[in-house]
């Protein structure tokens, strides 16, 4: 009853504006109701009476704003006054306020910077119009289940003119150019897009215009450039309109300039030019090549699942009429902004609710430091009620200086968030979507203000309650120092500590489970050596060669890289491992087992010395020679799992395979000449994939990406791979130049920074709930100071005294760490998709992590309670 008294005191304080004005009301009508009878006895009708006295009032509405304006100075006299107390008395504990002040800033400091980047990866638009209508559209393959995979450009076509669901709708694939000029030729990312693109996302280019339909057409060679692109390689010139410019052998004519900021897709790399598919002098028309991207607009009220009902309809249709292509293929529709972020949230989720049980955890430590600044401050209390204050009057009192101590927490918070944001932006991985979109901005601001606020209540309001419950004459006997605290603070205390630990415990599991998978990860075999490998690309498509010299010319770069000093061995890729470039997959047929589904496998096109390079055993056979050339038999390399998946039981050395990438091309049959090693292809947490390794003898391919092992120092061998390509043709331009271990170490950033931010919180959890433990030991042990003086006089040793405050600190923190394993039972669950090689109920985990937050947990108690015993009995005794 008397905690219900206590809310209801609260919420008398909160209204208290409105009922004040109500009386001030009450009282304005009954003076008007004296005034006219008193006109209306002197002869004036009672109309008349009424319209006098309001006249005489200066009008109740005049009147009911000097009753408001009164009301509003007294409230605003009254708070500047408590702001004020609050201060002096912050001022007067300035240990107290420190601890405080810097505990919420460390809460509210990391739950500001992680909702900023909530706010700028999850709950910002994307920046086109009506982004929630946008869609992307991928084929399906039911066979073998793929969730998605590009479109062929038919395909597209029919999509295009078939559905009624799609306001508009736009393909684009990637592609790189080299851009030639007055300065040195630059290697640029693109897209070659269809001319609906940009009406598809609503934006418009800030100079020039977009494409036009017959742009989609062979013969027209446009293109539009981003912002950055025509202020650093034009130097913003607004006579670029209209101007040709070389990408690769290409003349073509800038149309447009697109907006500061506009980006896309939004990738890690920025797009820097838009070309128009009529670059091609053929468009791509094989239905088996699927390497389109398709966006579209749904129309005006259309749902997504009516869009999809459509698109399955014309999907059947295209399998019908086109068996040899589309028999088992299907449509499926994801919204632009799902497809964007769905990588990214869950992790992004588990970050933001574990940074909320940091906040909770500091609130309980402020709470439990006032209380125990509130049993110190009853006398004051006592005294301030024996003079007339009220409950709500000490309540408000308490409640302002909390609110103080929240909002400079929260200032500090913001300021402390604001570094966690830049070294987010700066050291965060980036291959995490719209990464560069994090700021402080305003929302962030106003959630700052608001969590600094909503913390100030949380923690302030079971010390304010108990704090209005004083005993008037026990309380100045005692000065203020109660020895022993009622059961009510007493049990509150105890529920504050259960709840701190509790919370640290599932905090800890959570990252002691993200480290373990963590270092499985990094301890699993790429099935490669990367130490000491260089990597760079050189586009040979892009310069101006045919195919016979570019593949002369490439055999003359290769030659010319491996006569370089100090160079060990050199090679060329179409696809490097765990890089995610260029990865291609084909079909491919095994000779007798001929069938309407081919399956497929990732493909390489290799050169010489690659196997050696890269240090991939050879389990059986021969690498490529030189002797591979056109003029020999087609031959190819299977990877270990291809040859035990599709050659069970047998020696896959000497099988002969076809490949394709169209299904119905006529491809020359190839002989396996080795088995290799498996390596990880597109992720080490994924199992190796089934690959193909074609020799570039005999299938020449202008772009490459040239893998280089030297005894050189790696800054010296890539100056001198830049001086090789020099030497050969000095319009190549060199790009991409990394080396494997920053190829591998890319592989794992993103699962590394996850471990690495909720590793923080947790440490942080423990440092906080390890200080109030300490903290609330500390005070309660020196409120016994007494009592352990009269217990050593009688003869008990200090030893018992330490085990008596270890067995009563201990017994809470066993009951924390026991409900926080329960919790972790259930809620790691949702850490499920971001481990690798183990469970969210691993065993070695949970104990590993609770007997380690019992050790920090008992130096926690045993030093105040060794501190406390140190003092001689007598002291203790004088003190009373």
């Amino acid at each position: 009853m008397k905690r219900l008294s206590s809310l209801r005191t609260l919420l008398e304080f909160v209204l208290r504006r409105t009922r004040v004005e109500r009386e001030m009301e009450e009282e304005l009508r009954s003076h008007l109701q004296i005034r006219a009878d008193d006109l209306e006895r002197r002869g004036y009708s009672r109309a008349e009476a009424e319209r006098r006295a309001r006249l005489e009032f200066g009008g109740y509405e005049g009147y009911k704003e000097e009753c408001r304006e009164a009301l509003g100075s007294r409230l605003l006299a009254e708070l500047a006054a408590d702001v004020r107390y609050g201060l002096r008395q912050l001022r007067r504990s300035p240990g107290f306020a420190a601890v405080a002040v810097l505990t919420l800033a460390l809460g509210i400091g990391a739950n500001t910077a992680i909702f900023s980047v909530v706010n700028g990866v999850l709950l910002r638009p994307l920046p086109y119009r009506a982004p929630a209508q946008l869609v992307n559209v991928w084929s399906t393959n039911l066979t073998s289940r793929t969730s998605q995979m590009p479109a062929s450009y038919p395909d597209f076509l029919d999509w295009r003119a078939q559905n009624h669901v799609f306001e508009s709708i736009a393909a684009h694939n990637y592609a790189t150019f080299t851009l030639a000029g007055p300065k040195e030729p630059a290697h640029v990312e693109g897209r070659v897009v269809s001319a609906s693109l940009f009406s598809v996302l609503g934006v418009k280019p800030a100079l020039g215009r977009s494409f036009l339909p017959e742009e989609d057409q062979p013969g027209h060679h446009v293109v539009v450039l981003s912002h950055d692109l025509w202020q650093g390689r034009f130097n913003a010139d607004p006579a670029v309109l209209g101007r040709n410019i070389r990408l690769d052998t290409s003349s073509v004519t800038v149309v447009g300039v697109m907006p500061p900021g506009f980006q896309f897709p939004i990738q890690a790399t920025p797009v820097e030019v838009w070309v128009a598919q009529g670059i091609f002098p053929q468009v791509p028309n094989g239905r088996g090549d699927h390497s389109i991207e398709v966006i579209a607009r749904l129309r005006p009220q259309m749902t997504l699942g009516q869009a999809q009902a459509e698109m399955a309809t014309i999907a059947a249709r295209l399998a019908e009429q086109y068996p040899s292509f589309n028999r088992n293929l299907g449509v499926k529709l994801v919204p632009a902004y799902d497809q964007l972020v769905s990588g990214v949230r869950p992790a992004v989720l588990v970050l933001s609710g574990a940074v909320l049980m940091v906040l909770l955890i500091a609130c309980a430590n402020v709470a439990n430091l006032l209380l125990a600044r509130g049993t110190n401050r009853s006398r004051e209390m006592a005294i301030r009620a024996a003079i007339g204050a009220g409950r709500r009057r000490i309540m408000r009192q308490l409640l302002t200086e909390s609110l103080l101590l929240a909002l400079m927490g929260g200032a500090l918070g913001t300021l402390l968030a604001l570094g966690a944001i830049r070294l987010t932006t700066r050291l965060g991985p980036q291959d995490i979507p719209r990464l560069s979109e994090i700021s402080l901005d305003s929302r962030v601001l106003l959630f700052s203000l608001a969590l600094s606020l909503l913390t100030g209540l949380i923690f302030s309001l079971a010390p304010a309650l108990g704090a209005t419950h004083v005993h008037l004459i026990q309380s100045l006997k005692t000065g203020g120092e109660i020895r022993r605290g009622g059961s009510r603070r007493h049990g509150l205390r105890s529920a504050l500590i259960v709840s701190e630990v509790a919370l640290t415990l599932l905090l800890l599991v959570g990252a002691g489970l993200m480290v373990n998978s963590l270092f499985r990860l990094t301890r699993i075999d790429p099935g490669f050596k990367p130490s000491g490998v260089l990597t760079f690309a050189v586009d040979l498509s892009d310069a101006e060669y045919n195919e016979a010299q570019a593949a002369t010319r490439f055999g003359e770069l290769l030659e010319r890289i491996r006569q370089t000093p100090g160079m060990r061995t050199a090679a060329a890729d179409t696809s490097l491992p765990l890089s995610e470039i260029e990865n291609m997959w084909v079909g491919f047929q095994i000779e007798g087992q001929a069938g309407p589904d081919w399956p497929s496998a990732a493909l390489s096109i290799v050169t010489t010395d690659f196997f050696r390079t890269l240090d991939i055993p050879l389990l059986k056979g021969r690498e490529f020679t030189a002797l591979d050339n056109l003029k020999a038999p087609p031959v190819v390399i299977v990877s270990q799992s291809l040859a035990r998946k599709y050659f069970p039981g047998q020696d896959a050395l000497g099988k002969r395979i076809k490949t394709g990438i169209n299904l119905g091309n006529e491809a020359p049959l190839r002989q396996i000449i080795a088995v290799v090693g498996d390596i990880r292809r597109d992720s080490l947490a994924n199992e190796p994939s089934p690959t193909l390794y074609l020799p570039e003898s005999q299938l020449p391919f202008g772009s490459m990406r040239f893998v280089v092992r030297s005894t050189a120092a790696l800054e010296a061998t890539a100056e001198a791979m830049r001086v090789a390509v020099r030497s050969v043709d000095r319009d190549l331009p060199v790009y991409d130049m990394k080396t494997l271990d920053q190829y591998l170490g890319l592989a794992v950033a993103e699962p590394r920074f996850h471990t690495l931010v909720l590793g923080l919180f947790a440490t942080l959890a423990a440092l906080l709930s390890a200080v109030g433990l300490y903290g609330v030991i500390s005070y309660l042990v020196g409120q016994r100071r007494h009592e352990f003086g009269v217990r050593m006089a009688l003869g008990a040793v200090r030893a018992d005294l330490i085990a008596m405050v270890l067995r009563e600190g201990l017994s809470l923190v066993l009951i924390g760490i026991g409900i926080g394993l329960l919790a972790a039972l259930g809620l790691t669950r949702f850490l499920s998709s971001q481990l690798y090689g183990v469970k969210s109920t691993d065993p070695l985990t949970f104990f590993a992590v609770a007997a380690m937050f019992a050790g920090i947990a008992s130096v926690a108690n045993y030093l105040p309670a060794r501190r406390a015993t140190k003092v001689h009995p007598m002291t203790a005794l004088r003190e009373e």
